[in-house]
């Protein structure tokens, strides 16, 4: 994947965690409403999403894939 798409991505991966925030806090109208959307759910996938983007943009620029824990 190239720089772009990467950050195309990341841009995507944003404007769910901001859709998923105000989702979040939306009040309820009554009491017991059930909300159709899991916007928490998203709101983790979007998170999760972005921060392993930047991981791969760091690596894109730097030229040097992150390791993980050497044991």
């Amino acid at each position: 994947m190239d720089l772009q798409t990467t950050l195309a991505l990341m841009l995507l991966a944003a404007v769910v965690v901001g859709a998923s925030l105000w989702g979040t806090r939306r009040k309820v109208r009554r009491l017991g409403d059930v909300t159709y959307v899991p916007w928490h759910g998203l709101l983790f996938i979007g998170i999760l999403a972005f921060c392993v983007l930047a991981a791969h943009v760091v690596t894109l620029v730097t030229g040097v894939p992150l390791k993980g824990r050497v044991r």
